[in-house]
């Protein structure tokens, strides 16, 4: 399998070989020449990791392109992606036709959630919350190894959640990763939702040590406990890192694949 992550600053691509990643390089995306440019841009890095692959002497038998939740949606709430609001859902097909291969489309934190349930330090958990709390923020949850399907109760979307924050908001705190436990739009506040919905049993978290210290602190602050309602659950640093999203779609392209 090859994979695709489309960032706001790069788009990382990887070859993946059974559960390992054997190639993986960052590309520029280039977001001030337009979305066409960023398109254009995913085409010629698919291109060059199926010469990558083919260097590795495999032949690729599917592609995975992980996109801003935003770019998946009409509405995107305030966020923002490279490639607009809602033109996340022509760039999968275009990619497949002019590649001539099956390409499956995922949600970036969602996707980089599923790498670290079955590849990082997520691994051998069965009701994992994920958080990414940089850039951008956003909370996957990956039940028994699966997204689950659509849960209206878990706010904004179900499986996963993304926000972009901008100066000034949505976040009232002074940066991403500061928040408060009374913080509703930052990632404490989202984590906190999160965790009280799914009762999770580990809590991966991508983000600096100092933020994971004081999500942590903002989570026990709350009281949220784990499964049937006991001690909260362990949190774990996210292991796979800025290649997380791309080995996500990797595997749930080759999950659709066979």
């Amino acid at each position: 399998m090859i994979a695709l992550d489309l960032g706001a600053a790069f788009v990382t691509g990887t070859v993946l070989l059974a559960n390992r990643p054997v190639d993986t390089e960052r590309w520029a995306t280039h977001t001030e020449r337009g979305a066409a440019a960023v398109v254009d841009t995913l085409l010629a890095c698919g291109n060059r990791l199926v010469g990558r692959a083919r260097s590795h002497g495999v032949r690729v038998s599917a592609v995975g392109l992980a996109l801003p939740g935003c770019a998946l949606r009409s509405r995107s709430g305030g966020a923002c992606s490279p490639i607009g609001e809602g033109d996340g859902t022509a760039v999968g097909p275009w990619i497949e036709e002019q590649l001539d291969l099956p390409v499956v489309v995922r949600d970036r934190t969602a996707a980089a959630g599923y790498a670290e349930a079955h590849l990082g330090a997520g691994a051998g958990a069965a009701r994992l919350l994920y958080l990414q709390a940089e850039l951008s923020t956003g909370t996957a949850f990956i039940l028994n190894g699966r997204l689950p399907a659509v849960d209206p109760a878990l706010p904004t979307r179900a499986a996963s959640h993304e926000c972009h924050p901008r100066p000034g908001g949505p976040c009232g705190c002074s940066a991403p990763g500061r928040c408060t436990a009374g913080c509703t739009a930052g990632p404490a506040g989202m984590l906190i939702r999160a965790a009280r919905h799914c009762r999770p049993d580990r809590i991966v978290i991508d983000a600096t040590p100092l933020s994971t210290q004081r999500l942590g602190a903002a989570l026990r602050l709350a009281r949220v406990g784990g499964p049937d309602n006991g001690p909260p659950a362990p949190l774990a640093p996210a292991r796979l890192q800025f290649r997380a999203a791309c080995i996500g779609a990797a595997l749930a392209a080759r999950a659709a694949a066979t």
